[in-house]
């Protein structure tokens, strides 16, 4: 896993609640991680894919930590 993946995980674990795109690409835009929100949706999508996250239900495009916000 990429570093920019590692500190979106690291900081969904942080600040817990619902990840949709436009949150995780708030973050990249922050951290000059990535220029455009696809990046940040393949990126949830990658952590989704791995087990790391889940999808919520109803929405399939915001995650969370398995198990619940917390």
């Amino acid at each position: 896993m990429n570093q920019r993946r590692c500190l979106l995980l690291a900081t969904i674990r942080a600040d817990h609640g619902t990840w949709t795109t436009s949150r995780a690409w708030d973050l990249y835009r922050t951290q000059r991680l990535a220029p455009g929100r696809r990046t940040a949706r393949t990126d949830l999508a990658y952590l989704a894919r791995t087990g790391r996250l889940t999808t919520v239900t109803g929405n399939p495009r915001a995650y969370t930590l398995p198990g619940g916000t917390r």
